[in-house]
């Protein structure tokens, strides 16, 4: 499932879950208003679409491991509850799928035909990444997660191989 937002200045950023999106969302919002641009209710005016449009892309990533654990908090949040190890076990078996846990560089596939692609660490490069698109930072990332599980040394491996690309990826930005 590849989705971009285009953004005002002829840029995408390409939706990679768990690494910001809210956040992103509301700098839209934001420059929306700052804007007086409201012709369009603000997901209208700057919605996630499936095309690139051979656009620039802007990219965002997250150490895998880090992720993993936010998405799980993530799946858990309301009535249902999953385990850790239920998740790795479907993500191994290719039995449980949730956009959650698709990996990166699966997601980036979906980038072929930009132009262009940038990548930046998130969180850390994560301000610069909606500067360079035209936005301005928030002072916090919104929609945090608050209670991720703490991840066994079996655990943790288990997720290092299934995202072994995506940390390979994460390595080449430190």
């Amino acid at each position: 499932m590849n989705r971009f937002i285009h953004l005002p200045n002829n840029l995408v950023i390409v939706v990679i879950p768990k690494c910001g999106y809210s956040s992103t969302r509301k700098s839209l919002s934001n420059y929306s208003i700052k804007n007086k641009e409201f012709r369009k209710p603000i997901v209208q005016q700057f919605k996630d679409e499936r095309n690139h449009d051979n656009k620039p892309a802007l990219a965002p990533i997250r150490d895998a491991v880090e992720r993993f654990k936010s998405a799980v908090y993530q799946v858990n949040r309301g009535d249902q509850s999953i385990t850790v190890d239920e998740i790795l076990d479907g993500l191994e078996a290719g039995t449980y799928r949730n956009q959650h846990f698709q990996s990166q560089t699966d997601i980036l596939k979906g980038c072929e035909g930009c132009e262009s692609v940038k990548l930046y660490r998130f969180p850390e490069d994560f301000k610069q990444m909606l500067i360079d698109g035209g936005l301005e930072p928030l002072s916090e990332h919104r929609n945090k997660s608050t209670d991720k599980p703490e991840l066994t040394e079996e655990q943790e491996t288990r997720v290092r191989v299934l995202y072994a690309d995506d940390i390979a990826l994460r390595s080449t930005l430190d």
